[in-house]
């Protein structure tokens, strides 16, 4: 299965974020086992009906109007529900373990994301069936978490400098389209996978090589090989991207490999004074539109069946 991502889109993607003039940012409250979680909401509230969502997750020491800003969705201007959580010391239990083997978190934040899901539908402004999620770093490690705790919840992922959390066993396997974002040079979660940000000395667990996080995702979708397509450079950043389509697939499977990327958000403002800490940002292309793009033909696909 191939997925396009035709220019016209992209630029209907783009009108829509500035179009409309009624989309509301509001913090809420859900409980979760007796604890009271927070989550932002990002919604055109004159947009009746069940809305297709985005959660879009934080990396580990960030927050929901960080991520909203670094990020930049718009598909609240097109109808959609986009969804961001704060997790609990703006930080996610994607089930690393420590040294000592224990896990480095007791939260359940799998049960959070899922008990706001359920909110949102119970308003009757969330389509359980149309629920993508995307994240950075800890966030994006969050959302494999979530892949094999409670896959039922998400129709489609897309995930951003994260490697495969060590310590997390999963045992379901449910085809999901998935994109993945991974900077070679990333100095926090390594390409060649080992202890995350090893070089401040903190006991943060480890995670995968970028190599074998996708092997997961192939064997999860179903897929049987790959082509490689090098993108065309758009301007001198010293970065160059390679794009994996995964053939004979279940579920699509997409990879942009960014050479000489950091543990950044491709596409986004570069952030010269923390480069030295989380690397380059590639501009060669812009993680945001691919992955509106990569979700609203899915969620379009689900709305005409």
């Amino acid at each position: 299965m191939r997925v396009a991502f035709p220019v016209l889109l992209l630029a209907a993607l783009a009108a829509g974020s500035q179009a409309s003039a009624r989309v509301e940012f509001d913090k809420r409250l859900v409980t979760v086992a007796e604890d009271r979680r927070t989550y932002f909401l990002e919604h055109d509230d004159d947009v009746s009906g069940p809305k297709p969502v985005l959660l879009v997750l934080h990396g580990g020491g960030g927050w929901p109007e960080q991520a909203r800003r670094h990020t930049g969705f718009g598909l609240a201007g097109l109808g959609w529900a986009v969804v961001y959580p704060r997790g609990r010391d703006k930080s996610w239990n994607d089930a690393r373990t420590g040294e000592d083997g224990m896990p480095l978190r007791d939260i359940d934040d799998a049960l959070f994301l899922e008990k706001t899901i359920q909110a949102l539908a119970e308003e009757g402004i969330a389509d359980p069936a149309r629920v993508y999620a995307a994240g950075v770093s800890n966030g994006g490690m969050m959302i494999q978490r979530i892949l094999c705790d409670r896959p039922e919840l998400l129709a489609g992922v897309a995930i951003v400098a994260a490697n495969y959390p060590i310590g997390l066993n999963c045992h379901v396997w449910k085809p999901t389209p998935t994109m993945f974002f991974h900077g070679t040079d990333d100095p926090l979660t390594s390409w060649a996978g080992g202890l995350v940000a090893a070089k401040y000395k903190r006991d943060r667990g480890a995670a995968s090589s970028a190599s074998y996080a996708l092997e997961l995702a192939a064997v999860r979708n179903e897929c049987s090989g790959w082509i490689e397509q090098p993108q065309v450079a758009l301007i001198d950043d010293d970065t160059a991207v390679v794009r994996r389509d995964y053939e004979d697939c279940a579920a699509p499977l997409i990879h942009y490999i960014v050479r000489g990327g950091g543990h950044t958000w491709p596409g986004a403002r570069p952030m010269p004074l923390i480069e030295g800490v989380v690397g380059p940002t590639s501009r060669e292309i812009d993680a945001t539109a691919l992955i509106e793009s990569f979700f609203v033909g899915f969620a379009n696909q689900v709305e005409t069946e």
